[in-house]
């Protein structure tokens, strides 16, 4: 799956993919603008995942104000737009035939 998303106005292209190792259930393989990242990922209620990223913890709680959203990671606030790269090519293509 592949995202498009915007941290503090700053866009970043994330590919995301379930890891292959049959024994851990939510292992991700990240792909960062290109960098590859191995992600830990339990999801600990409806807005809390807790991640581990080489060998480092966190816990993200998610706010939802509309299409942005606000993620709370170690007391620190970031404003977040997440854009599914597909369903937006899906939208130009729409948005380009004319009836």
């Amino acid at each position: 799956m592949r995202y498009d998303i915007s941290v503090e106005g700053k866009v970043y292209r994330v590919d995301l993919k379930k890891g292959l190792a049959p024994d851990r259930q939510d292992y991700w393989i990240c792909q960062l603008d290109g960098r590859e990242i191995k992600v830990d990922a339990v999801q600990l209620g409806s807005n809390t995942l807790s991640l581990v990223l080489d060998g480092k913890s966190f816990e993200i709680r998610r706010e939802s104000t509309g299409e942005a959203q606000r993620l709370f990671v170690r007391g620190r606030q970031y404003h977040v737009t997440v854009q599914d790269a597909r369903s937006l090519k899906s939208r130009k293509r729409s948005a380009a035939v004319k009836w």
